[in-house]
């Protein structure tokens, strides 16, 4: 069984673990890996919820020492640099003549070290 994470949440847990993010925008980890999620959570002072079908909620609220909004920032910087990365692997994945690949290496290389 998982436990499933949507939008900004999903975003988070990319960031800080990994976890890889499907359709719909949404991750999920294993019941078993619930303690390590709730006390990075914990530990970077994220509000959250857990909502079970069998059980009342579970929320901590950081209140004003809350830093959501602060690690999603950082998450969604995150997110938008490995879309870039891949975006240049698969452009360079896609250059079949080496002539053509060392011409790309020697631009980026210039826009780099300028």
């Amino acid at each position: 069984m998982f436990y499933n994470c949507y939008n900004e949440d999903a975003t988070i847990l990319n960031y800080l673990f990994g976890y890889k993010i499907i359709k719909n925008n949404q991750c999920g980890f294993p019941i078993n890996a619930l303690n390590k999620v709730t006390n990075k959570l914990e530990e970077k002072k994220i509000n959250y919820q857990i909502i079970t079908k069998d059980a009342n909620p579970i929320i901590k609220d950081y209140r004003k020492r809350n830093n959501y909004h602060y690690i999603l920032s950082k998450a969604i910087d995150y997110v938008d640099f490995k879309n870039k990365v891949e975006w240049l692997k698969t452009q360079i994945d896609q250059i079949q003549d080496v002539e053509k690949l060392e011409r790309f290496y020697n631009k980026l290389k210039d826009e780099l070290f300028r």
